[in-house]
């Protein structure tokens, strides 16, 4: 089943295959339906990731169907591919203005400064935001190890001035390099980002920054 997907880790589908297993133990792949399937995929997980295990789970039906095939055995249905998943709608994220950017920030510490901006410019999730070191930095590239999307690492770039920022910080608090810069749970984080928009009028999550980050890029490109 590895084989399905070279540039995701093995371990993407270590954990979808473990409760797959555990589902149908005993049964005959050829066997198992459609609605089983679907079955099995909505009592385990949410809307958000259920095309991504579809999509994992009809490549491991795949896979096994051409294994079936390539040695003249009797091959039989992806029941995966009478699956469909309703798309999201997602609303197009609203752009925050200059002005209301700097009523935000203004007042603000150093570090709970960089907790507003770090997302908003870079994308990068709360999680790795807070999880971020002085050995993740180098200048304006921000390396992201073990991120969701399963690959071993990713790089977001910040604005140079929020690395200027950023890199102030750790002289400052003379963080070493396997310490978390910031020292923020990711619920304080999201607090400071909520708390500040609330105070002008602005109903915001942490996680809403992000999105209108990616969201620019996307347009971008």
């Amino acid at each position: 089943a590895y084989l399905i997907e070279e540039t995701k880790k093995p371990e993407n589908y270590d954990y979808l295959l473990m409760r797959f297993a555990s589902a149908f133990s005993g049964r005959n792949m050829a066997e198992i339906t459609a609605e089983e399937i679907e079955g099995f995929l909505k009592s385990r997980w949410q809307h958000t990731t259920l095309k991504q295990r579809l999509i994992q789970l009809n490549g491991f039906f795949g896979w096994a169907i051409l294994y079936q095939r390539k040695r003249a055995l009797p091959a039989f249905h992806n029941p995966c591919e009478l699956i469909s998943v309703k798309p999201i709608q997602v609303e197009t994220p609203v752009f925050l203005g200059t002005d209301k950017i700097g009523a935000i920030l203004s007042g603000l510490s150093l570090k709970h400064m960089l907790s507003f901006t770090i997302p908003l410019t870079s994308g990068l999730r709360v999680s790795e935001m807070v999880a971020l070191t002085p050995a993740h930095i180098n200048g304006r590239v921000i390396t992201i190890m073990h991120p969701k999307s399963g690959r071993y690492s990713e790089e977001a770039v910040i604005p140079e001035e929020i690395a200027e920022r950023l890199a102030l910080l750790i002289r400052r608090g003379g963080i070493p390099e396997g310490t978390e810069i910031l020292q923020l749970s990711r619920q304080a984080a999201g607090n400071i980002v909520t708390r500040r928009a609330k105070a002008i009028n602005l109903d915001i999550s942490i996680h809403n920054l992000r999105k209108w980050c990616a969201t620019f890029w996307n347009r971008l490109g």
